[in-house]
């Protein structure tokens, strides 16, 4: 946000204002002083006081308060006022929020495949062919609707796929899950002339990362990997992890896969084989994740990746003050830039250290993507 034309080296309070689309109302406030031209930019200046420190062109989004969660099926329509600190308003801007999801910039498509609700999100606007995406949430469970349309604005094919708490899928996570499971939706991917089935990409987040690099050991024809909070061995189901009557959380070929049960150290057959992996790695994670140790995982991956000779196709971020869900809460998996849902629920780090982490976390997510179209 930029302003011009004020006062010089005088304080003004700018306010944000939006009504998303479930007609919940966000606030966001901040006093900022002008510079010796009379400008202000969020880029570039910090605030004197208010919602957020430091600069951050996001922050005056991100830190508004609202209700539980941003909803984000529809636009949203909001307004920046600025003010003298006395209260007289000096100018003001609307804006319009524009939703991924809706129907003028994605569309959608049902898969029907055993055991899974699956859902191929495309652009608006058809394309002879694109890059196939598989997309895996965490223990959370059910879909990721809008991490899958916001990466189909970009022209990406996505595949959402929710394998427990959605409908037709169990209500938790109990049960070992054979992998050929999801062999099937690449087995769609590959019978679909419209996608680029060879640069085939999978991306998950916490048990979804798991998830994906199991799979991408598992299956030859998968070609990049995007993991957010990966661990490095295979565990039991969510319910069970770290204690409890455990069970693999994964099979293959009947056989359950050999898994760290968090009461002992992990032994060698526990350890996912990602250098059974030649595809391209981008790994993420927040070195405050107090539901695990991600960041120390995604070394030892990247470790064992660059003795196998694959450093150059091989990439960990870590983020300071950033803990397992990015953002907060299950919008980890959403959008970067808007106010994250259970706030002090993001199991380490802090609101705007998880936010920001979020952000950058986004735009290696695209740079990775874009380098693999090319």
């Amino acid at each position: 946000i930029e302003v011009t034309g004020l006062q010089p080296d005088s304080e003004f309070v700018m306010t944000l204002n939006i009504t998303d689309a479930s007609d919940v109302d966000w606030f966001g406030q901040s006093v900022f002083r002008s510079n010796a031209e009379g400008r202000i930019h969020t880029g570039h200046h910090a605030p004197v006081r208010g919602m957020y420190q430091g600069v951050s062109a996001s922050a005056p989004f991100w830190s508004m308060i609202g209700g539980d969660r941003f909803s984000t099926h529809d636009d949203a329509n909001g307004t920046v006022t600025i003010s003298s600190v006395s209260g007289d308003i000096l100018a003001r801007r609307s804006f319009v929020w524009t939703s991924p999801r809706s129907p003028d910039r994605t569309r959608s498509e049902r898969i029907n495949l055993a055991g899974l609700k699956t859902t191929l999100y495309l652009p608006a606007e058809a394309q002879s062919e694109y890059l196939p995406i598989i997309l895996f949430g965490g223990s959370g469970g059910g879909t990721n609707h809008e991490r899958a349309s916001l990466l189909a604005t970009h022209g990406y094919a996505v595949i959402d796929v929710a394998y427990f708490r959605a409908n037709g899928t169990p209500d938790y996570f109990l049960e070992t899950i054979p992998l050929e499971r999801f062999a099937n939706v690449i087995d769609f991917v590959v019978s679909d002339d419209r996608l680029m089935a060879d640069r085939l990409v999978l991306m998950g987040r916490s048990y979804g990362a798991q998830l994906a690099l199991s799979l991408a050991v598992y299956d030859q024809r998968v070609a990049g990997v995007i993991v957010e909070a990966p661990s490095n061995m295979i565990t039991s189901t969510p319910a069970t992890y770290p204690y409890g009557s455990s069970q693999s959380a994964w099979s293959v070929n009947g056989q359950p896969l050999a898994y760290h049960t968090g009461e002992d150290t992990p032994h060698s057959e526990t350890l996912i084989p990602i250098e059974q992996f030649g595809g391209a790695l981008l790994m993420l994670s927040g070195e405050e994740d107090a539901s695990g140790q991600a960041t120390d995982m995604a070394e030892t991956l990247s470790e064992r990746r660059v003795a196998a000779g694959m450093s150059s196709h091989t990439k960990h971020l870590s983020f300071l003050d950033a803990g397992h869900n990015f953002g907060g809460g299950e919008q980890s998996y959403g959008i970067a830039n808007l106010p994250p849902r259970n706030r002090n629920g993001s199991s380490g780090g802090s609101v705007a250290g998880n936010s920001e982490a979020a952000i950058l976390a986004w735009a290696a997510t695209l740079e990775f993507l874009d380098d693999f179209r090319k």
